[in-house]
């Protein structure tokens, strides 16, 4: 969700072409180098509305391996204090995409 969010500039959940360029260098750190980032554009872009939806964008990042450079790895796995698993950004997102209700921790970002 982090990734989304960061480029999204126009905070309207969703990703128009001018965004996707715009954030080029974020994203080929994030996810390795794109020859043409229009093609890219239009491969998340599923159901070809001009716009990336953020459940184009989880699938085409997961599909990508996408790792933000900055995340805490170090959050992911136990809980000490719950003993449970926490979840990543990426589990979320599969989740919602399934329709499974999701809860979101705050994101400091």
């Amino acid at each position: 969700m982090q990734a989304f969010r960061r480029i999204d500039s126009g905070d309207d959940g969703r990703v128009d072409l001018a965004e996707f360029v715009a954030a080029r260098a974020a994203i080929e750190r994030w996810v390795g180098p794109m020859e043409d980032p229009e093609a890219e554009f239009r491969l998340i872009d599923a159901d070809q509305g001009g716009q990336i939806l953020f459940e184009e964008f989880c699938k085409w990042a997961i599909a990508k391996n996408l790792d933000l450079e900055d995340d805490d790895e170090s959050d992911l796995g136990e809980s000490p204090d719950s003993g449970h698993k926490k979840k990543d950004s990426v589990s979320i997102a599969i989740e919602v995409s399934k329709g499974a209700p999701a809860k979101l921790a705050k994101d400091d970002s």
